[in-house]
């Protein structure tokens, strides 16, 4: 193993980190009526478990653990459909 893929964890891990942090910023953000809370708490739940799946994986006892947990990472897909532009127009219309 090269030094590139030894960071490559940490690495990751900081950067799930890092993106979990801004999904609460962002939830922090929007705006407080009741169409904007419930597309924040989606983006919440979404935003922080791709990086809870991922620091299990790291935990892992097996092959197959790992793949699993990687495979619950799957919110990233919803995060993608919350996250579209045309979402947020929905929030400022009247």
């Amino acid at each position: 193993m090269n030094m590139k893929d030894q960071k490559r964890p940490d690495d990751l891990k900081a950067r799930t980190k890092a993106f979990a942090l801004r999904i609460i910023r962002l939830y922090v953000s929007l705006p407080k009526s009741g169409e904007a809370q419930v597309l924040g708490r989606q983006l919440i739940k979404s935003g922080t478990s791709v990086g809870t799946h991922y620091h299990e994986s790291l935990r892992a006892c097996s092959d197959a653990e790992v793949i699993s947990k990687l495979e619950g990472a799957q919110a990233m897909n919803r995060l993608r459909f919350i996250l579209h532009p045309s979402a947020f127009i929905l929030l400022e219309s009247p």
